[in-house]
């Protein structure tokens, strides 16, 4: 399996629905690798403020949240990553290679 986390610790049912099937691990794979190439280009400190400023950690976080943490199925999951994975792909394509 290939998820972007220790499925030794997944502990939510989430969590273990994508360690056990390829295909979700997979797609959370592929999001981790465009999360930490976004997020390379977009993450770093306010010069002014001092701030830690992470637009991408943001967004990231409300979607496990109100998304892919409410689904119960692996259909559900599934969509729910091919969805996130194409907005990513599309709102941030200035900050990919």
């Amino acid at each position: 399996m290939a998820a972007s986390f220790d499925c030794g610790r997944a502990q939510t049912k989430v969590e273990q629905l994508i360690c056990r099937n390829p295909d979700l691990s997979k797609l959370d794979e592929e999001m981790g690798g465009l999360y930490k190439a976004i997020e390379s280009e977009t993450a770093g400190v306010d010069g002014e403020t001092g701030a830690v400023i992470n637009p991408l950690g943001e967004e990231q976080a409300t979607w496990r949240e109100q998304v892919r943490n409410r689904c119960a199925t692996t259909s559900c999951l599934q969509r729910a990553y091919i969805e996130r994975i194409c907005a990513m792909k599309t709102n941030w394509k200035d900050a990919l290679p």
